[in-house]
């Protein structure tokens, strides 16, 4: 039993063992210790099958890395199903809630109560698993926190529950024998509140993933949330037209990105001839507007009708049934998923993409790389000697080296775990909407992640989006309702249920746009320049004004709410305060003194939305803030 001490006389001992595919387990039995340097590597045997785990103190801290490695015969592969690298009684430690991550970073768990229950701002019970990371809460004091260390080569998945917690790491395809598990390892914290146990936890994983430091996130206008794929040549010179005409736009955007209608899916060498005649002359037109010229691209998303389907089928990914997959997101489309193993595959998007650069494009959003693994614990791969996170890493490489190190590269749709330090900025959530029932979805989403942000990569929480019924020009508020003539669906509004209730108000454009500003993630601008009446234009440039990328907030009370009301990051020498009613009526948002305590010294505070000055009070600060409304305040220091 491996026994670990940390600060305030707390103690975890946990145990190993391997969980059979028949169902049984077998337990890994102590076989002593030895000391290497500061660090103790603890050996365990049974069954043929050695296991070490290496304990390395993390210095500053008073936790603990775990560094795995386990020995199997040959033999014995095909009957182990996981490894229970830590398997602990926490039943006498008090915990009462989880906070969690998922693999799949638009699938947030964030906090529950113990054994899975729901929390009344949280994601129903049916969400309740968790890989990547768990932490376990008490009463709001020190976290326990457990994490993988980032880029892994498997998902490692937590469970908890009758009282006991354990780590597990599945079995997947690509081991060989000999050297089962190696270079797994597990960060474990319990010496500091959550909030800041998941600030470090994510600057410790910035050093595997960014050595050499991070490139600064561009303001980007992307096309996808106005045209969808309605966008064109001629359609995106107009846009042009009116970001130059804007002072503001034309000194804060840098990349104008075409988004997804530009090619049939799967055939990107052949972009549709009728909306885009010279692909090199749209990016021309861009650069010469004074842009980068940005693309999205799918690499794994290919239509039935695809050429590529019909002339390489072999290279679709099949499922456990034999049969094609089929993306459940859109069934009526029919697009496939296509094998990230095969060579053929890999090639593809070598050539796709290296021909994109060569005519001028330097930002890229990728889309839908998780669509192979949705369905799928264990895909039938081409290469069967990789993991699908192994499998998936190298298609990322393949990916960057075709793109460029100078490139930005945003990930959309995607998992942590193979992603991890290679794309720049990746989004961690839903689409926007320009409904409030959205915008509490995705602050759900930028919560639970915030630690990945300026850590993993730029954390980005899709488009920065003013238009509304009191900030458009015009009622039709895309380009589906004024060219196509679709008419807009509305349903009831229900909390946090992704596109229901009206569009936004005021107030709530308003409200999404500070979480943009006090988020300090990726910024990527979303409506049409040439749509925002003078309440709408006003608003946007408050926004950018006050915009910084790539400068991180923490959510102040990410142990409390799943949807925090409090935020706070560094602003120009001070802080940027946010302050969000995300509730359906008025309430009341309160600092602690803990927080008072992390904003010390300031001075004086402004109001960025009401222009409002006041000296800044030294016992606790408490806002009323109306229904779904926000507060933005700029602190200054002494």
């Amino acid at each position: 039993m491996v026994r670990l001490a940390f600060p305030g006389s707390r103690e975890l001992q946990f145990d190993l063992s391997v969980r059979l595919r028949d169902g049984g387990e077998a337990p890994l039995k102590p076989g002593g210790t030895q000391p290497v340097g500061a660090e103790t590597c603890w050996t365990f045997r049974g069954g043929g099958v050695t296991a070490e785990v290496l304990v390395r103190p993390l210095p500053g801290t008073g936790g603990f890395l775990l560094d795995y490695s386990l020995d199997c015969p040959s033999a014995r592969l095909g009957e182990i199903d996981a490894i229970v690298l830590l398997e602990a009684d926490v039943s006498a430690c008090g915990f009462a809630r989880t906070f969690a991550n998922r693999r799949d970073i638009w699938l947030p768990v964030g906090l529950r109560g113990m054994d899975g229950v729901p929390l009344p701002d949280g994601p129903p019970r049916g969400d309740w698993d968790a890989d990547n990371l768990l932490a376990l809460l008490a009463g709001g004091g020190e976290a326990l926190l457990l994490g993988a260390v980032l880029p892994a080569r498997n998902a490692l998945e937590f469970s908890v529950g009758g009282g006991r917690l354990r780590a597990i790491l599945p079995v997947e395809t690509g081991y060989s024998g000999g050297r089962l598990l190696r270079g797994e390892a597990m960060v474990v914290l319990w010496d500091r509140p959550l909030a800041d146990s998941l600030a470090w936890y994510g600057r410790f994983n910035r050093l595997a993933c960014f050595p050499r430091g991070r490139k600064a996130p561009p303001v980007v206008w992307n096309s996808w949330d106005w045209f969808t794929n309605n966008i064109s040549h001629k359609r995106l010179l107009e846009v042009l037209e009116c970001l130059k005409a804007d002072p503001l736009l034309r000194r804060r955007v840098e990349v104008v990105c075409i988004d997804d209608g530009w090619a049939p899916r799967g055939d990107f060498l052949t972009p549709l001839h009728d909306i885009f005649p010279d692909l090199s002359a749209t990016a021309a037109a861009v650069r010469d507007a004074g842009f980068t010229p940005g693309i999205w691209y799918a690499p794994l998303r290919a239509s039935a009708a695809s050429q590529w389907v019909a002339n390489h089928a072999d290279t679709v990914l099949w499922g456990p049934s034999r049969g094609h997959y089929e993306t459940p997101l859109t069934p009526a489309a029919r697009d496939y998923a296509l094998d990230y193993t095969h060579p053929l595959v890999l090639d593809k998007v070598h050539r796709e993409l290296s021909w994109l650069r060569q005519i001028g494009f330097r930002y890229y959003k990728t889309d839908f790389l998780q669509m192979p693994n949705t369905n799928f614990r264990r895909p039938e791969l081409f290469d069967p000697h990789v993991t699908p996170v192994e499998g998936m890493r190298r298609l990322m490489h393949v990916i960057r080296a075709a793109i460029g190190e100078d490139s930005y590269w945003l990930a959309c749709g995607t998992e942590s775990l193979p992603a991890a330090g290679l794309p720049d900025a990746s989004r961690i959530g839903d689409d926007i909407t320009l409904r409030f029932s959205t915008a509490q979805v995705i602050a759900r989403n930028a919560a639970a992640h915030f630690w990945m942000n300026g850590n993993v990569w730029i954390n980005d929480i899709d488009f920065l989006v003013v238009r509304g019924s009191a900030t458009a020009d015009s009622l039709l508020l895309s380009a589906r309702e004024e060219i196509e003539g679709r008419r807009r669906e509305i349903t009831p509004y229900r909390r946090a249920v992704l596109s229901t209730g009206e569009v936004f108000d005021f107030t709530e454009a308003r409200t999404w746009a500070g979480f943009h500003v006090v988020y300090g993630g990726a910024l990527t601008l979303g409506d049409h320049p040439g749509r925002l009446n003078a309440a709408g234009r006003e608003l946007l440039a408050a926004a950018l004004a006050h915009a910084r990328p790539g400068t991180p907030a923490v959510p102040l009370d990410v142990d409390q709410r799943n949807v925090p009301a409090r935020w706070l990051r560094p602003h120009d020498g001070g802080w940027m305060l946010g302050l969000f009613n995300w509730d359906d009526a008025p309430a009341l948002i309160a600092l602690s003194a803990r927080d008072m305590h992390r904003i010390a010294p300031a001075a004086s505070a402004e109001n960025i939305w009401t222009g409002e000055k006041f000296a800044w009070p030294d016992e606790p600060f408490a806002v009323e803030l109306p229904a779904h409304d926000s507060a933005l305040l700029r602190l200054r220091k002494e």
